[in-house]
This record gives C-alpha cells, sequence and structure tokens, in this order.
C-alpha cells in the first residue's frame, strides 16, 4: 500500500517524494537511471543513500525531487519527505543469507558448513569493519582505477576501465576489443546497457581522456575514488589487527576527513537450518559488510 500525504497532493505541486526500491541482478544506479527515464525526470534527481550489491535482492528508500505525486503514485510506499537522501544517511542495513555447502567438500577435505556453524561463536558482538569485495566491482580493480584518477592519470584509469577481464562476458570482450580498434561507435553499441562508464568513455574518447573520465556520471565515477579509499582504509586496518588495537577506534579515510570505526557491532544475530543449508540474519550499521561479517563467524 502507497503511503501519501493527502494534503499536499491535493495542491498539485511538485516536490520530494521517497518511494522502496525493490532490484535483483543490478545495481542501484543502473536501476535509478532506468526509473529516471521511465519518469523523464533528470537523473541528478534521483538520490539514495547507498549502493546496493548488484547480486542480491535489495529493498531501499530512493527519493525524487521536483515531482508531481501523480506521475510516481503507482511506485511502492510512496511518501512525501522534507528533502532527498543523500549517500551514507541511513541507520544501517538488515541482512537475511542463505548459506549454502561447498559441492564435494567432504571428498576434498574441506571443513563441512556444518562443522564451521558448530564451531562458530552465535555471541559475537563486533568484528572488524573491513570494506567487503563489492565495494572493489565485479572484477576488483576499482581501487586502481580511482588511484589513477586521483594521480590525474586519466589515460592510464581508461586503459584500465577497458582492459578484458576474465570475468568479462564475451559481448564486453568483444567491446572492448573494438574500444583498442578505436571502433568507437561500435564499441558503445557493443556494450550491454550496465555498462555505464564504459559506454560514456566511447561517446566521449575522441575529446582526450580527461574529458572521457569526467563525463562519466559523477554518480558512478565516485565509486572509483570510494574503492581507493576503501582499500587504503583495509590496508591500515590490516596493520592495526596484527598490533594492539581498542574495540572503538577509529581510522580517517584517506583523502577525507571521514573516520571509519575500526570495528562493526552485528546486532540481532541469529542462525537456522533449513535442509542442508542456513539462513543467517543479523543487522549492521552503515557501509559494513555482510560478507566479513560471514567470513568472521565460519572462516575463510
Amino acid at each position: 500500500m502507497s503511503i501519501t500525504n493527502s494534503e499536499y497532493i491535493k495542491t498539485r505541486r511538485k516536490a520530494p517524494f521517497s518511494f522502496v526500491l525493490r532490484k535483483e541482478n543490478e545495481d542501484t544506479v543502473e536501476a535509478c537511471m532506468r526509473i529516471s527515464k521511465e519518469l523523464n525526470v533528470p537523473f541528478k534527481n534521483v538520490k539514495f543513500a547507498g549502493n546496493k550489491d548488484r547480486r542480491a535482492i535489495t529493498y531501499q528508500r530512493v527519493s525524487i525531487n521536483d515531482v508531481y505525486y501523480d506521475n510516481i503514485k503507482h511506485l511502492h510506499c510512496v511518501r512525501r519527505e522534507r528533502g532527498y537522501l543523500k549517500l551514507g544517511g541511513f541507520k544501517g542495513n538488515r541482512f537475511t543469507i542463505m548459506v549454502r555447502p561447498k559441492e564435494n567438500s567432504s571428498e576434498t577435505g574441506d571443513c563441512s558448513l556444518d562443522d564451521a556453524v558448530m564451531n562458530m561463536d552465535l555471541n559475537m558482538k563486533m568484528v572488524p569493519n573491513f570494506f567487503g569485495p563489492q565495494r572493489f566491482g565485479r572484477n576488483l580493480n576499482n581501487h586502481l582505477v580511482g588511484k589513477l584518477i586521483q594521480e590525474k592519470k586519466y589515460e592510464d584509469a581508461v586503459n584500465l576501465i577497458m582492459m578484458a577481464e576474465k570475468n568479462d562476458g564475451d559481448y564486453v570482450k568483444e567491446a572492448k576489443q573494438s574500444f583498442h580498434n578505436k571502433e568507437y561507435d561500435k564499441a558503445y553499441a557493443q556494450f550491454p546497457k550496465n555498462c555505464l562508464a564504459e559506454k560514456s568513455i566511447c561517446r566521449n574518447i575522441t575529446r582526450g581522456y580527461k574529458y572521457a573520465v569526467f563525463s562519466i556520471k559523477e554518480k558512478i565515477r565516485v565509486f572509483y575514488l570510494h574503492a581507493y579509499q576503501s582499500y587504503v582504509f583495509n590496508q591500515e586496518l590490516s596493520k592495526l589487527l596484527g598490533g594492539k588495537y581498542e574495540v572503538n577506534e577509529e581510522l580517517v579515510l584517506k583523502g577525507s576527513k571521514v573516520k571509519r570505526k575500526a570495528f562493526t557491532e552485528i546486532r540481532e544475530l541469529a542462525c537456522k537450518k533449513k535442509g542442508n543449508d542456513y539462513q543467517f540474519t543479523f543487522t549492521l550499521g552503515p557501509s559494513s559488510y555482510a560478507t566479513i561479517v560471514l567470513r568472521e563467524l565460519l572462516g575463510e
């Protein structure tokens, strides 16, 4: 059921509204770009507090500025807002995760999932607050791109983005080859819609490497820089864990004044067996990663 403000709707004025976005097999930026096109509103008017994992089924609030209620009333749980959402402006995330045993774990001699669950500590309250692998992109190299952008090595950044990777699908590999053959229009057409940075580079590369990099929408480009900050944070946290540490210690993210706690609290942790699988539920604060919690609970 949608949540609305009838008095405000009656005025027919534009306002900031928010709705609940459910997505699967796409990241938040892609979903919001699609929504902005369908609603015919500028992408800059669509705001969200965090980029959720592409591979998970996720729910999050998204705000849209300067729209009429009638244009968005079909969206889920619409409500009027005083302002718009900002990156990091949320209290935390609730996770429900199914963990399945590895195939042939008994044949390879690996520890079984049952053994790992039996040995884990359900009373664990704090874990190291590492950034998870999702932070570094599907090819796990966003931090390297971010470092090159920060160093103003734009040609190197473009070449790294366009480097063929083992995780690339066939269409993406072909598109990258076309790009290196300087067939930019062909490459643009070959890249799937979700390759937003690559398509933007193809469209603007003839105007120079720097222009091509900054043609990438800011909401996407900033993820490269955040990935580099996250990489440096993880390195510093690893050093911290190698010596003496305090649970309430904070580290400063490189290139910013933002502080991040070295440890994060796990709240409402529960585990339930379902057939051969285990369902974990827990709550974490903003920008803390469920993959890190599971690694600490179950081991590598």
